[in-house]
């Protein structure tokens, strides 16, 4: 994984988390658009209110 998917894949948990420091630090930090960001965001928020299961480290531990 390149660290455009690792900046994606955090963004999608961050979403999925309702975290907006760890998006926002994101925004600032990684270079990727905002609008991959952005829809990456979405789809975590998307699947929350779907109710599949959070596929982070903190949440498998």
């Amino acid at each position: 994984m390149n660290k455009r998917d690792l900046a994606i894949s955090i963004a999608r948990v961050a979403g999925y988390h309702d975290d907006k420091a760890r998006f926002t630090r994101l925004v600032v930090e990684a270079r990727v658009a905002r609008k991959h960001l952005d829809d990456a965001w979405r789809i975590g928020v998307q699947q929350k209110r779907n109710g599949m299961p959070c596929t982070c480290a903190r949440c498998a531990a």
